[in-house]
């Protein structure tokens, strides 16, 4: 989903609707455990005419925040019913992250 933020204000929005979002539990080694994924992108543009000949200068610029759920070591956290299951799905979508980048990496230097 891309959602474009005109206004600083927009943007604080936009974070705060993701953070609503976010799901925790709390296990035997966190009270707070992040259940979920979560990637914001920045892409800013800025355009600006430059005072020397006038012509217009445009920069753009992107910056990725990523923030993973950690990995669930089952035994240590003592998880149990639907947080067990989350667990395994967390413990899978890592991997399957992992063997895409790697897959990427090949892809691109061998």
């Amino acid at each position: 989903m891309i959602l474009r933020c005109d206004t600083l204000a927009d943007l604080f929005a936009l974070l705060q609707e993701g953070l609503s979002n976010r799901t925790a539990a709390a296990h035997a080694m966190n009270i707070q455990s992040s259940r979920s994924h979560s990637i914001l992108t920045l892409q800013v543009d800025s355009e600006y005419i430059d005072p020397t000949d006038g012509h217009a200068i445009v920069k753009h610029g992107k910056m990725s925040f990523v923030d993973l759920a950690g990995s669930e070591r089952v035994k240590e956290t003592k998880s149990e019913g639907d947080t067990l299951v989350e667990s395994g799905n967390i413990n899978k979508s890592l991997l399957t992250l992992g063997n895409n980048i790697n897959r990427c990496l090949y892809l691109t230097f061998g």
